[in-house]
């Protein structure tokens, strides 16, 4: 093998190494006389992250419906860990050395991160706020991938006409299953909550299958009140991780021919005892609406004075049959309606609302 001694000359200060002495003989050989030739490589099978899907999904499905993706600081302070946990969750880390009072304890919960960007937002008097974060928490058992929505004031459903919506508890939890629709997820619960940050009668744990894999809810008032908020605050927060799990398990989607026949509605009043929970009553219906039974929608929650007095409520359900077969005629569905209401009655003592 040869090797050569080279003298780059002073004043050619651009040669500082063996790379610019190759290029200086290739310019002067010519780039025109050097063969060309593909560089050669081996091409590798393109693997496809089904979560990364999955995160697309929920990213596409929240901004179509005005949500705002935001990045919060995964530190929170003294103050926000004493608000936002239990003494049972009393283990987390910490910076043995942090920069700022703010940013010592590692979060366990997406929710102070997201009640602090809404709270400096109303500040400077930034209104309608709807909020989604997909980030991860940390314990020192584990770390966790989860979701997190947060919004308050007002939705426009239509521009034109400036029809508005409060944001609330149920447009929340809409949001929610619009999500597990898009997933192709049905076997999800809704259930009182017991969780402290929340308010006590406008807050859900949601349930896949009977595990926990998140909550929803109202922000408690007495943590508003403190955050010198003066309108409610609702919050929600999905473990992704125990969410992508079960996908991974139940990957068997089943398809169903979409009938030719015309779908028939009736709306079903009932009258029930006020501790009666709308996903006990939805599911007796669904159970005993076996085989035309698609839907079933809960509309409106009313309760009177008197109501109130007899520890009543009245709940109206709107139930969407439906056949493959044929066009279902107004006897039929009576008489499922009746098989509906009476397992009702006999099993939460409900009474048909007249």
């Amino acid at each position: 093998m040869y090797s050569y001694s080279v003298i780059v000359p002073s004043y050619r200060l651009d040669i500082e190494n063996q790379e610019d002495l190759v290029e200086e003989i290739t310019r002067i050989y010519g780039y025109d006389n050097l063969p060309s030739s593909l560089p050669s490589f081996q091409q590798k099978k393109l693997i496809i992250d089904k979560n990364q899907v999955y995160r697309e999904l929920i990213r596409q499905k929240l901004a179509s419906q005005g949500y705002q993706e935001i990045i919060t600081y995964s530190l929170i302070s003294q103050e926000i860990k004493n608000d936002f946990s239990s003494p049972k969750e009393n283990n987390f880390y910490w910076l043995s050395t942090p920069k700022s009072k703010s940013h010592v304890y590692y979060r366990q919960s997406l929710l102070p991160s997201h009640l602090k960007t809404v709270v400096y937002n109303l500040n400077h008097q930034n209104e309608n706020l709807f909020f989604f974060e997909i980030s991860k928490i940390y314990s020192p058992s584990e770390e966790e991938e989860v979701l997190a929505l947060s919004g308050n004031g007002k939705i426009i459903t239509n521009s034109v006409h400036k029809l508005e919506q409060e944001y609330d508890f149920f447009w929340l939890k809409g949001t929610i299953e619009e999500i597990f629709h898009t997933l192709n997820i049905i076997d999800i619960n809704f259930v009182p909550s017991q969780i402290k940050e929340l308010h006590p009668y406008q807050s859900a744990d949601i349930l896949l299958k009977q595990e926990k894999i998140g909550f929803l809810g109202q922000i408690n008032p007495q943590i508003s009140k403190k955050y010198q908020l003066n309108q409610p605050i609702f919050g929600a927060q999905i473990s992704l991780s125990k969410l992508f799990s079960f996908l991974a398990k139940n990957k068997h989607k089943n398809y169903q021919i979409i009938s030719p026949f015309p779908k028939i509605e009736q709306d079903l009043s009932l009258i029930l005892e006020e501790n009666i929970l709308v996903g006990e009553v939805t599911k007796i219906i669904k159970k005993n609406g076996v085989p035309w039974l698609k839907s079933v929608k809960n509309f409106d929650v009313y309760q009177s004075k008197e109501d109130k007095t007899r520890r009543q409520k009245s709940l109206t359900f709107r139930l969407t049959f439906q056949s493959p077969e044929g066009t279902l005629r107004k006897s039929e569905i009576g008489e499922m309606v009746k098989k509906i209401v009476l397992q009702l009655e006999t099993s939460l003592g409900a009474k048909l609302k007249t």
